[in-house]
């Protein structure tokens, strides 16, 4: 049973290839996708090895990494160890498409919106905020309207995809729009998005379209780049080695979770409590596990550091020590996803989140 949790947000900094095997369309080479709606994802095994790749080679000891992370699969048997860690599949949030005004658009669409704040109020990210679970809920309302009468939303009158006709073209599609800003929805998602000078500027580029327009637009305009293959012999093209792949554009905005329960170090709960406490007598508690387990368990309290850093920086003995590792690993960081890894494909900036605000007063009362 998970005790805790943190919301991930993935922001592709370049085009990205989460592939899913051959197919027998146009596509040689097809991109993820969920099997009910067709919309893009990000299967959560991709996620999870790359993460403890880059725990690895951020210093992680291979105890650290064992008892968070599990064992692999071609450890032995005798020594297996179940992750204390679950990363979900990472869900489409936000996608951006070609803008005739301000070059590109982000697009939403309220199916997308009501899934979203569904799984976070029910993984308890927003139990305690309730000013900003009402106000979302109360401008899902607002933006149906619009939206049932093929208008898209606007978060802000000074959009840059807004024309001097109040019309907003995305691709090859014209639409009228409303405006329904709210102050608290754009600091909402600011506040979950990595930090860029785009994010920052977010309400001026999203539009949230009709459920059908964002079910089109997220299966068609997406980047399919047709590539060869070089016989590494002779220099020259290889006879029928011509395919296609499709890519997720840049920008495109994904959102998943990561749940976390104690990891499972062997000992029964009484021991546990023990080392949980503040004052942790270890030449008593010697008395009670081997030396071996005993030296697992002073790393995983802090007491044998690594990179001589203090207890708390690299403790991992409960559910929360484990979500403060996996937001040093991941907050703000960059990672690589998928295939075309040489070509510079894949690069993603992760931001997480454990407590949503709903404002600063909020945040600061929490601080002190």
């Amino acid at each position: 049973m998970f005790k805790d949790v943190i919301l991930t947000t993935y922001y592709c900094e370049t085009p990205l290839h989460m592939g899913s095997g051959q197919s027998i369309s146009y596509v040689d080479l097809p991109i993820q996708r969920e099997k009910h709606t067709d919309f893009p994802v990000i299967w959560s095994s991709s996620i999870k090895g790359v993460a403890r790749d880059r725990a690895l080679r951020s210093g992680w000891s291979k105890t650290k990494l064992l008892y968070i992370f599990g064992s692999e699969a071609d450890e032995s048997p005798d020594n297996l160890v179940s992750s204390c860690i679950s990363f979900t599949d990472a869900k489409i949030l936000f996608y951006p498409v070609r803008s005739a005004k301000g070059i590109f658009a982000w697009i939403t669409c309220p199916f997308v919106i009501k899934r979203f704040i569904q799984e976070i109020e029910g993984a308890g990210i927003l139990c305690n905020n309730h000013d900003v679970l009402n106000a979302i809920i109360n401008w899902i309302t607002y933006i149906e309207t619009p939206i049932s009468q093929n208008k898209v939303v606007l978060l802000d009158s000074s959009a840059y995809i807004k024309n001097t006709s109040e019309k907003v073209m995305l691709e090859e599609f014209e639409f009228s729009s409303e405006v329904k800003s709210d102050t608290v929805i754009i600091n909402f998602y600011k506040d979950i998005l990595p930090t860029n000078i785009l994010t920052e500027e977010l309400e001026k580029r999203l539009a949230i379209v009709p459920d059908d327009i964002f079910s089109v637009f997220v299966k068609y305009a997406v980047e399919i780049r047709t590539r060869i293959r070089i016989d590494q012999t002779t220099g020259v093209v290889e006879d029928k080695a011509l395919f296609t792949e499709e890519l997720l554009p840049s920008e495109s905005i994904f959102y998943g979770f990561v749940f976390t329960t104690d990891p499972f170090f062997g000992i029964d709960n009484d021991l546990y409590n023990i080392l949980t406490s503040s004052f942790i007598d270890w030449e008593k508690l010697g008395n009670s596990v081997s030396s071996e387990k005993l030296n697992i368990l002073k790393e995983a309290a802090g007491e044998k550091s690594e990179n001589g850093a203090n207890k708390t920086e690299n403790r991992y003995l409960s559910s929360k020590d484990v979500i403060n590792q996996l937001e040093k690993l991941l907050d703000n960081g960059l990672l690589q996803l998928g295939a075309d890894s040489t070509l510079g494909r894949g690069f993603v900036k992760v931001k997480t989140t454990s407590i949503l605000f709903s404002n600063s007063k909020d945040k600061q009362e929490a601080e002190s």
